[in-house]
């Protein structure tokens, strides 16, 4: 996979859209509002598919009277005359970030005949600046997609979830239940553990996270309390108070598995101190 840098994308992504009319004039023929001047010129186009792309970005962005709860970039995907994805209206689309999935179920392939031996397509950042540690947030690298594994899947149409790295999952009360699955491994065939899954759950709150809201949303110092791993494959949650499932499986869901034991397992440990340290604040430093 080739990436290109993609400042040139907003045209088509719709950071603009189409050209605005002029503004209607009052009695004296001058203009009620100068919006034409703050206006960026569009993008030309040459096609009519990118004259549709850029026809709804103008909707998204300048016409809908509400904002959508699910950013669009979130369910843009490529196809070319020599890639091939699934029907607009198949299931495997309605997944979350498709792009991120199509390939890992092998539904976005290279068309019969055709001899590219790669697929290149745009992100945001410039490639050679961009950068692939997920708690540094400047400059996010498109291919950390494919990197690492989410704990579950999403289905955007029936709002479901189903599992993935997660396999399956209870909420009892204010105790949540992850269970590991079985079979997974890291890079260098360690295998994917609990301890791995409550590290990358005690980072993300120790970072600001969202899921520090339902387990330790006052006192920092509970987290390494609240955020056990119980044996090889179980992760339980205790949460401060009980919580719609959908509520926090939509905060666990999106969660990459990135704190290997080996390799975070160190700042889990200084950050698990710290917090307790500085118990009854709501936040700490190393």
């Amino acid at each position: 996979m080739q990436l290109t840098g993609a400042a040139g994308a907003a045209g088509l992504a719709g950071c603009g859209g189409r050209q605005s009319t002029s503004s209607p004039t009052d009695a004296s023929g001058t203009e009620a509002a100068q919006t034409s001047e703050a206006t960026p010129t569009p993008v030309a186009v040459d096609s009519e598919s990118l004259a549709t792309i850029q026809e709804l970005a103008y909707i998204t962005n300048q016409t809908l009277p509400v904002l959508p709860v699910q950013e669009k970039l979130a369910q843009s995907f490529q196809t070319t005359d020599d890639w091939n994805v699934p029907d607009k209206d198949a299931t495997k689309i309605q997944q979350y970030w498709p792009t991120e999935w199509l390939p890992r179920t092998g539904d976005w392939t290279a068309t019969e005949g055709s001899d590219d031996e790669r697929f290149t397509l745009a992100q945001w950042a410039v490639p050679a600046d961009s950068q692939y540690n997920p708690w540094n947030g400047k400059n996010f690298a498109e291919p950390r997609r494919m990197m690492f594994d989410r704990f579950m899947q999403s289905n955007l149409q029936t709002q479901e979830y189903s599992e993935y790295l997660i396999s399956d999952w209870t909420i009892d009360g204010t105790t949540a239940t992850l269970t590991v699955r079985e079979g997974m491994t890291w890079h260098n065939g360690d295998a994917v553990t609990a301890t791995d899954v409550a590290n990358q759950i005690k980072l993300d709150i120790y970072n600001g996270g969202s899921l520090g809201s339902f387990v330790a949303p006052d006192d920092m110092g509970n987290v390494s309390e609240r955020v056990v791993a119980v044996d090889e494959s179980t992760v339980e949650l205790s949460l401060v108070e009980a919580v719609n499932e959908s509520v926090l499986l939509a905060y666990l869901q999106p969660k990459y598995l990135v704190a290997h034991e080996g390799t975070y397992g160190e700042y889990v440990t200084r950050f698990d101190e710290a917090s307790r340290r500085t118990s009854g604040r709501r936040c700490c430093r190393i």
